[in-house]
């Protein structure tokens, strides 16, 4: 596994990061048989990433939040006047996993935060002050607590220089810890919908009018009714066979609405809006003037949680010396549209809070120095 590795290993199965965090999947059905809850029940700690990614809404929600938070770019301040620093530690290095980009690495810790409420990070470098400079992620599988220190594997890991772990935790339980019964019960509905789309009618009896039919001829009499609907909707029978519908129809299962009660149920359980997972509730709406505020909720009630979680730990003086803050920029995020953003500059350079120059280096659409005449 990708992110399982240590040092050079780890370049070399990046491509298999996908793969972390395989927990037991659950059981499968045999072809064309029919999901119960007692397939998928009395799986609490089975789940995994893997499978709950079979559940749509689930695999969007993962997906806004950490594609989001992985976009927000970390900057250092200076924790008593609020102004920028030059990088310095894990910040300096163009990735904080040599072979991985940053985005990648914050993804893989956004998506164990929410779905565990923690996740862990491994040192593998540091500089002259002990400041790291590289990591690893670690499957939280792997990490446990004893007597107040970390083992990876059993092995206690040390307290300083590389091979130290760096931990986030949400001190909340994760999504796949309390939600596994919404998730099941979601799979479970996407299978009924799978298993009714296999077939494009209710479920049929053929009752022969005639002479009964020995096995075998039944057999082939259901093998050709089951390819033929599968080519066209409408059947020939002749006198001898009778078609009787039994069961219900989609419109009867109400397999919509049911997906998309479980799909809001889903975006609760990872503390998202659920316009952001495509299942709205009836009566609501998404307009232009309204897409910023979106945004900016999106930002407060579900990411800026995590952020803070690894900002803080990235703060601490382990990490950091304890002389800097690092922060995620969110300017980037909720950038107005360029009218809005124009006006403002216009007032900020009215006002003589800006110069002309450094409005322009906000707004870069000419170089600085090359005034339009």
């Amino acid at each position: 596994m990708g992110f399982l590795t240590r040092g050079a290993e780890l370049q070399a199965s990046a491509d298999s990061w996908s793969s972390r965090l395989t927990l037991p999947l659950p059981p499968q059905p045999p072809a064309g048989s029919v999901t119960t809850w007692d397939d998928l029940s009395g799986l609490q700690g089975v789940w995994g990433i893997d499978t709950a990614m079979m559940v749509p809404s689930f695999a969007r929600g993962m997906g806004v939040i950490t594609g989001v938070l992985a976009a927000l770019p970390l900057v250092d301040l200076d924790p008593r006047t609020g102004l920028a620093l030059p990088p310095q530690g894990l910040t300096a290095q163009p990735t904080f996993c040599p072979g991985m980009p940053n985005t990648t690495l914050m993804r893989v810790t956004g998506t164990d935060l929410v779905a565990w409420g923690k996740a862990f990070w491994r040192v593998t470098a540091v500089d002259g002050l002990n400041w790291p400079t590289a990591v690893e992620p670690l499957d939280k599988d792997r990490v446990t607590a004893e007597d107040g220190a970390w083992l990876v594997d059993g092995v206690k890991a040390p307290t300083k220089g590389a091979g130290r772990i760096i931990a986030f935790e949400t001190g909340a339980p994760g999504a796949l810890d309390h939600g596994w019964q919404t998730l099941a019960t979601a799979l479970a509905l996407e299978t009924a919908a799978r298993n009714y789309a296999d077939s494009p009618m209710p479920s049929v009896v053929l009752q022969s009018q005639g002479l009964d039919l020995d096995e075998d001829e039944a057999e082939e009499l259901l093998g050709k009714w089951s390819w033929s609907r599968r080519r066209k909707s409408t059947a020939y029978l002749n006198s001898q066979v009778k078609a009787e519908p039994i069961g219900f129809s989609a419109t009867e299962l109400q397999l919509v609405e049911a997906r998309q009660h479980a799909a809001i149920e889903v975006a609760r359980i990872i503390n998202l809006d659920s316009y952001w997972v495509g299942a709205q509730a009836a009566g609501s709406s998404v307009t232009y003037t309204n897409e910023q505020d979106r945004r900016a909720a999106l930002l407060d009630f579900t990411i800026m949680p995590l952020a803070r979680v690894i900002e803080q730990r990235l703060s601490m003086a382990d990490v950091s010396g304890g002389n800097r803050e690092l922060r995620f920029s969110t300017m980037g995020f909720l950038r107005a549209n360029l009218a809005e953003r124009v006006a403002a500059l216009t007032a900020y350079v009215t006002a003589g809070i800006m110069t002309i120059d450094e409005a322009r280096a906000i707004e870069p659409l000419v170089q600085i120095g090359d005034t339009p005449q």
